[in-house]
């Protein structure tokens, strides 16, 4: 479905991932998987983000706060303009 229609960003809440779920069990072929699990011992939640390779993209830890499940990316696309 992601590549059919050519997404280059893909969110996903309720992950329901664990530290003990490899990452390499959900990778995208060409894609950068972010992820951050609910880690304070209640079942579910979770978020994960599938960034396209094409896109400089990087996290930004420091925006993220264990009360709240978020993940913070910056991405931008390699030829943008200056003023953008």
């Amino acid at each position: 479905m992601v590549k059919v229609n050519c997404v280059q960003v893909v969110c996903l809440t309720e992950s329901w991932l664990t530290a003990d779920c490899p990452v390499e069990l959900f990778n995208i072929t060409g894609f950068t998987v972010y992820r951050r699990d609910r880690n304070d011992g209640r079942r579910g939640g979770g978020v994960l983000a599938y960034v396209a390779n094409t896109l400089l993209c990087r996290r930004l830890t420091n925006l993220e706060c264990d009360d709240v499940e978020v993940l913070w990316l910056l991405c931008r696309y390699s030829r943008m303009p200056r003023q953008v």
